[in-house]
């Protein structure tokens, strides 16, 4: 099947999907309570890497398309990572050699800003050598992404629950997280086949209310970052079950009067996701939002007023430092 070269096409559910995702993440970051960390850490990062993976393409050599990711992903993850590594510093204070070191070397939970950003680019460079070595297989390529890629994500669950080696820029994680990568790449390529599951309202409210039964009656405490992961295979399964609802709202929220908004989040995700965490130390430091007494409205008023508040100035980088936020 021809590889279509989604970076140059967007299609406008995508970013509706990477605007409902940043919301979450912005989220995850303003003390929200455990069960709302439950309902999202399933999907709210992995369907990031599902997305990287839908718009895949190896069609450029190794040179063009590193130079590439170093574009769109590194040239982002210096800059913002840099400034945002200044003004929590001005913020929360800290050891300021410390915090360089760990934007540059990335271990995880060791000062690792932009952690995400920087396990994007390992795990993007990890997925081209899968895809390239599997093209080699011939009618088989794509099992052989999907296995290698389950193979990846099984050792590096090992290392975060068992070993607990921790390697630079994330390396463990980025493991873990070509499987994502791999899902979105070949739902792609047999998207018309699952079109049948995404777009049918039945399929999604049973997929809907399985994925609900675990997050909610099966709680199961779980950190990304942190590579917490009280039961790895309920979390890897709930992960998998939501992914295509998940769809199914990102097209649907595409179709709606809000579809705008959700797609300019979308396309500023990394500067919300570089600046999130500066409103909210604000918000709590400054305006002292804990003291509203409720955790479950203060996360929320919390993530309300960063996305509001970051709209002007991600608008601005956008229009005239694109090359420094990845657009």
């Amino acid at each position: 099947m021809k590889e279509v070269n989604c970076q140059k096409t967007r299609l406008i559910w995508l970013d509706v999907l990477k605007g409902i995702l940043i919301i979450f993440v912005v989220l995850s970051h303003s003390y929200p309570p455990q069960v709302y960390r439950n309902f999202f850490t399933p999907f709210f990062l992995t369907m990031f890497f599902w997305v990287s993976g839908y718009t895949f393409s190896t069609k450029n050599n190794f040179g063009e398309f590193f130079m590439n990711k170093c574009k769109r992903l590194l040239i982002p993850f210096i800059i913002l990572g840099s400034t945002r590594v200044v003004v929590t510093f001005v913020l929360e204070g800290g050891n300021a050699v410390q915090r360089v070191k760990g934007l540059l070397l990335q271990i995880n939970c060791q000062y690792d800003e932009m952690w995400f950003v920087a396990c994007l680019f390992t795990s993007s460079l990890l997925f081209y050598v899968i895809c390239k070595i599997s093209a080699q297989c011939g009618k088989w390529h794509n099992i052989i992404i999907l296995l290698v890629s389950a193979g990846c994500l099984v050792i590096s669950m090992i290392d975060i629950c068992i070993w607990e080696i921790r390697f630079p820029w994330q390396i463990e994680i980025a493991g873990m997280m070509v499987f994502y990568m791999a899902l979105g790449y070949l739902h792609r390529k047999y998207e018309k086949m699952l079109q049948k599951y995404s777009t049918n309202s039945a399929y999604i409210g049973c997929f809907s209310i399985v994925y609900c039964g675990i997050v909610f009656i099966l709680p199961n405490t779980a950190d990304i970052h942190s590579e917490s992961f009280e039961n790895p295979f309920l979390f890897m399964t709930s992960s998998i079950i939501v992914i295509l609802p998940m769809i199914y709202i990102a097209q649907k929220a595409a179709e709606s009067k809000w579809a705008g908004i959700f797609k300019f989040w979308g396309q500023n995700t990394l500067f919300y996701y570089a600046f999130g965490g500066s409103i909210r130390i604000v918000l709590y430091l400054f305006f002292e939002m804990d003291k509203i007494g409720n955790t479950y409205l203060a996360s929320i008023l919390c993530t309300a007023l960063t996305m509001v508040l970051l709209i002007l100035p991600a608008a601005i980088a956008k229009k005239y430092f694109a090359w420094a936020v990845g657009g």
